[in-house]
């Protein structure tokens, strides 16, 4: 039997494994593992009445070797005994397809949802407000929500209720978000064409594709609520600050980066989205980020289409 596992989670994949088989091989063809591969598919070890192999990164090998490593697949795929598991992305001959795939990066409660059961699993419980922080940190990432569920399950809690705080999570969980990823989001909303120019590069070797896209929509749906919320005015003081971050529970720092509130000695200058945008701009802006967030669905995508995709986008505020 072959198999296609597709998804972005390797973690979820190895998970389904375990929870199916138990045991099983896994083959890294990221790490020189082919050759090795090929030997075992064509020798099966006598004595060994089934053999269960996750072959992981399939998508990384070369044309000829995918081919040779197909046809193989083939020849053994109704040969009793063997059960082979392929991580692509891809549809591949005409085996079977297991689809894996995750909640698309902006639908933040199926996100939740499934933050909530990796932590069921390890026996905790976690309020709303925790998920989404959880969410807010890792971004739309299944790997690095399963590493931060465990490490927080190794931290001290209330035993008998298995309730985590906001404060252990606020202390526990890995903030993969970078100072340079909303200097990014900021430049794109503000129009400031140099500005991702100089920023994109930086950030795209840095930050995860889908968390970059998902910080994206996030930011502008953001901005929306603030333009939603606060009346307008050509200077905001830090007293309508600290009112619209209470009010929208948004950081008062990234509400006065939206509003142009600047701190004495500051080494840049923030923008008034409020003079830039209305809700038709904003609207016409979010439904682009969603044909974006179809088109790249592969980490495969060009990096230069993205960053041309980013530009056009800001140049929608000056228009």
């Amino acid at each position: 039997m072959v198999k296609i596992l597709k998804g972005e989670s390797k973690v979820l994949k190895i998970e389904t494994l375990k929870k199916e088989f138990g045991f099983f091989k896994v083959f890294d063809l990221e790490n020189e593992s082919f050759n090795i591969l090929l030997n075992v598919l064509k020798n099966k070890p006598i004595f060994q009445d089934e053999i269960v192999l996750f072959v992981k990164n399939f998508d990384s090998l070369n044309k000829n070797q995918k081919k040779e490593l197909i046809e193989i697949l083939d020849s053994i795929k109704d040969l009793e005994g063997f059960k082979v598991f392929i991580d692509s992305e891809n549809k591949l001959g005409n085996f079977d397809v297991i689809d894996l795939s995750l909640p698309q990066p902006w639908k933040l409660e199926k996100w939740l949802g499934l933050i909530e059961k990796m932590a069921e699993k390890k026996s905790l419980k976690l309020d709303e407000e925790a998920l989404k922080l959880i969410f807010e940190r890792t971004g739309p990432n299944y790997d690095r929500i399963h590493r931060e569920i465990e490490k927080l399950s190794l931290y001290s809690m209330d035993e008998k209720a298995g309730k985590v705080d906001i404060d252990t999570v606020e202390n526990v969980i890995h903030d993969y978000n970078n100072v340079i990823l909303d200097d990014l989001m900021f430049a794109i909303s503000s129009g400031n064409l140099e500005g991702i120019s100089d920023l994109f590069d930086d950030t795209f070797e840095v930050i995860d594709l889908q968390l970059l896209l998902y910080s994206l929509a996030d930011h502008f749906t953001t901005l929306f609520k603030i333009l939603c919320s606060v009346e307008y005015k050509e200077k905001y003081s830090w007293k309508d600050i600290v009112e619209a971050s209470r009010e929208l529970s948004i950081s008062s720092a990234k509400v006065a980066r939206f509003l142009g509130f600047n701190f004495k000695n500051q080494m840049y200058k923030n923008t008034n989205h409020v003079e830039l945008y209305d809700l038709e701009k904003l609207t016409n802006i979010l439904g682009k980020i969603i044909d974006i967030q179809y088109e790249f669905r592969s980490t495969e995508s060009s990096k230069t289409v993205l960053k041309n995709r980013l530009i056009e986008i800001s140049r929608i505020v000056y228009n």
